[in-house]
């Protein structure tokens, strides 16, 4: 009976946050839906977050509702927002304390989304959930003070605290942005409006000083000055930096085995908020990111959950796009990440790569074959997002993957040694589907006839290139190009077998394909250097790439064929019915007359013809 009367509870409260929410996307369209109760709807989220077991997912749903309704803030309003930060923190420790993060986070939006001083209030929400550790006036805590605090049980009161710092931090930072993009429009709707003609000794002034737009960016200059100082030492969210180090160098210490598994990392929600906080702070300060952005990346190579590591890599993404010159370095250990145990880590490392570099944020060398690789993945979204993302890299710029082929090339030679060559033909043959212009071609022969002859000692390397060879498509101008530069694979035709049969596969494709008169020349030229007899090419050549070029020519002549009976057949059905038209003769009519109606005969012998034909 209670767990009939409990479940009747929960959907109770489903059903309320329901309505909650289709009021909430309704008023968008009609504002006077909430507009007319929105005293009612203030007093029933307060209420809702006071009960014994507090719903912190319709108190959420009541802020956001909140938002909706008030175009312009009032004294009322402010006075909900209060009450609102006090029963937040009055209440923290209910039933549902997951919960609470997901209200308080909505909280803080609130806040720096609705006042003009937000930092008042944030301060205020900090200081009071930060009593328990740092007493009435923030000082600090030493850093054994994590481990201290979380063996006493109030691991998840810290974890409050450090939520709240690492989101008011990203906040504080788009609302300075924010203030910023509002100066600029001033200045910008102040050129617009201002009236042409004599200016006065005022504005002649201006002139000398600089004007409004060196007032602008002074103001901006400050600005950057205040956001750059909020993680000092002395400020409010710069008491919390040595928490939040001791917290990462515990976890990186527990999940190598260095300290015992009793510690303080054991509260998975301090680690999981702590680290995240973390995360938000570096994208704070450019001076902070780059002394402790390698913290994170010493976050992903321990044994961390795949939920955290999921947050960090999302976090990357984010301190790429703000400061860029950052991340550079660090490139090859968001790369890494592809091949992560978990695939949700590999999924998240995928799509924040393809985000990057589809907007420009990042620069993709040879690591594209980090990518290409991971189409044999097992999960079935990885492989089948990675043509799509090829699909968009080439839509952007035809030249980015041809540019990056040769360089993916040498990336799987000297990172991947020992791929098994299956999955070296799949990138091989993913990447050439790109390039579809004769002159890439030619481009492509060159620098990889350039590349073949530098390989001195690894024949595995040789191999690699000479199939890649094999897979591109040879015009009059790229067999020249191929013949121009026969001293760079000379010595290694006759030196590898596998890299001569490759190019008896090169000279089979060739011949079959469309050569003008001046290119056959070009051809036996080919055959004299490749030193074969007349038959020998068929025999190798078609071998090495399993008729890959015999099936092609074969299936065009198949369809030629095809092509050409359909013709016959419509040729045949357009007669017939011209026939169809012509009066036919009758016994008597044709009685007695040398000349006889051919018209059956005629017909029986073109149906054979169709037969024959479809057969």
């Amino acid at each position: 009976r209670q767990m009939c009367i409990r479940d009747r509870y929960e959907a109770q409260r489903e059903i309320s946050r329901a309505a909650l929410q289709l009021l909430t996307f309704a008023s968008r369209v009609h504002s006077s839906l909430l507009e007319d109760r929105k005293k009612a709807l203030m007093e029933h989220t307060l209420k809702c977050a006071q009960w014994a077991d507090a719903d912190w997912l319709l108190f959420r749903d009541g802020i956001i509702a909140f938002q909706q309704t008030t175009t312009e803030i009032e004294e009322e309003d402010i006075i909900f927002l209060n009450s609102a930060i006090k029963v937040l923190i009055r209440c923290r420790n209910c039933k549902r304390k997951m919960d609470w993060f997901c209200a308080a986070e909505e909280i803080v939006n609130c806040i720096f989304a609705m006042l003009d001083y937000p930092e008042r209030h944030a301060e205020y929400l900090i200081h009071e959930l930060a009593k328990p550790f740092l007493g009435e006036v923030p000082g600090g805590i030493p850093e054994s003070g994590v481990k201290e605090k979380a063996n006493k049980g109030i691991g998840f009161e810290l974890a409050n605290v450090l939520f709240i710092v690492g989101h008011v931090g990203m906040k504080m930072v788009i609302h300075v942005e924010k203030v910023e993009e509002e100066l600029r429009g001033k200045y910008r709707r102040e050129s617009v409006n201002k009236p042409h003609g004599k200016e006065n000794k005022e504005d002649e002034l201006d002139q000398v000083g600089g004007g409004k737009e060196a007032e602008i960016e002074k103001d901006l200059r400050e600005l950057k000055a205040i956001a750059d100082k909020t993680l000092d030492k002395g400020s409010l969210l710069g008491t919390f930096i040595p928490i939040l180090l001791s917290l990462a160098k515990e976890c990186i210490s527990k999940y190598t085995g260095a300290i015992s598994q009793d510690s303080a990392g054991n509260n998975y929600i301090l680690e999981n908020i702590g680290i995240n906080a973390l995360c938000k702070l570096m994208y704070t300060s450019e001076r902070f990111c780059a002394e402790y952005i390698g913290m994170l990346f010493d976050l992903l190579k321990v044994n961390l959950s795949p939920v955290v590591k999921h947050n960090i890599i999302i976090s990357l993404g984010d301190i790429a796009n703000r400061f860029p010159n950052q991340m550079e370095r660090w490139k090859q250990e968001i790369f890494n990440k592809l091949k992560d145990n978990s695939a949700k880590v590999r999924r998240t490392t995928l799509m924040v790569l393809a985000h990057l570099i589809l907007n420009d944020m990042l620069k993709v060398r040879g690591e594209l074959a980090e990518i290409c690789l991971m189409q044999d993945d097992t999960d079935a979204y990885i492989q089948s997002f990675v043509e799509l993302f090829l699909y968009e890299l080439n839509s952007k710029g035809p030249h980015i993957i041809y540019n990056a082929m040769p360089k993916a090339l040498a990336y799987i030679n000297q990172h991947y040694p020992d791929v098994p060559f299956e999955r070296f033909e799949k990138v091989i043959r993913l990447l050439v589907k790109f390039v579809d212009k004769d002159k890439q071609a030619e481009q492509l022969i060159e620098k990889l006839c350039l590349k073949l002859k530098n390989c001195e000692e690894r024949q595995t390397e040789w191999i690699n290139i000479s199939y890649a060879l094999t897979q591109l498509n040879y015009s009059d101008k790229g067999l020249k190009k191929l013949l121009e530069l026969y001293d760079g694979w000379k010595n290694k035709i006759a030196e590898n077998a596998q890299v001569k049969t490759y190019f008896l596969a090169i000279l089979t494709k060739i011949k079959r394909s469309k050569i003008d008169d001046m290119g056959k020349s070009s051809i036996e030229e080919f055959e004299i250097k490749l030193g074969v007899r007349e038959g020998e090419v068929n025999s190798q050549g078609s071998s090495s790439l399993k008729s890959a070029a015999g099936k092609q020519a074969k299936r065009r002549r198949r369809k030629g064929r095809k092509k050409e009976a359909e013709q016959n057949l419509s040729a045949i059905q357009e007669e017939n019915e011209e026939e169809d038209k012509l009066p036919t003769c009758t016994k008597e009519e044709n009685a007695g007359k040398p000349r006889r109606c051919y018209k059956a005969t005629r017909r029986k012998k073109k149906a054979e013809q169709m037969a024959d034909i479809s057969n």
